[in-house]
């Protein structure tokens, strides 16, 4: 009578536990094919943003060029005008605009380097230069 009961407990465990198998084979499926479209999206992403990063670098750059020139026209006519007072304080803010100019001349516009962190750098140290040349 035992076994009677026994066996078809066995084979209904035995039935349950394929069919289990089967459904976290079909959950473990679903996951990868997540996880794959997920990578996916995010290499895209990755990609696109570079591009519009390097449409907004060039921008970016042109820009900061236009400035750089204005402030070395300005420079020149300061020193024009200091130099009937002997006043040498322009020196600094000269040299201040080659800094500019080669900090933006060495930036690589690649993965390696932080696009963001830069433009902010920039802009702050622009922004310096002009208070100054204002004051002068």
């Amino acid at each position: 009578m035992k076994k009677l009961i026994l066996i078809p407990i066995m084979v209904i465990a035995t039935l349950m536990s394929c069919q289990k198998n089967k459904q976290e084979a079909a959950a473990e499926a679903e996951v990868a094919a997540a996880e794959a479209a997920l990578d996916s999206a995010k290499s895209n992403e990755v990609a696109i943003r570079k591009a519009a990063t390097a449409a907004e670098w060039q921008e970016f750059k042109e820009q900061g060029n236009i400035v750089i020139q204005q402030n070395k026209i300005r420079i020149a006519e300061l020193k024009a005008s200091a130099k009937a007072t002997g006043d040498n304080s322009l020196d600094a803010i000269e040299e201040k605009n080659s800094q500019l100019q080669t900090k933006l001349e060495s930036y690589k516009n690649d993965a390696s380097e932080d696009w963001e962190a830069f433009k902010a750098g920039f802009n702050e140290d622009k922004e310096e230069l002009r208070r100054e040349l204002l004051n002068k």
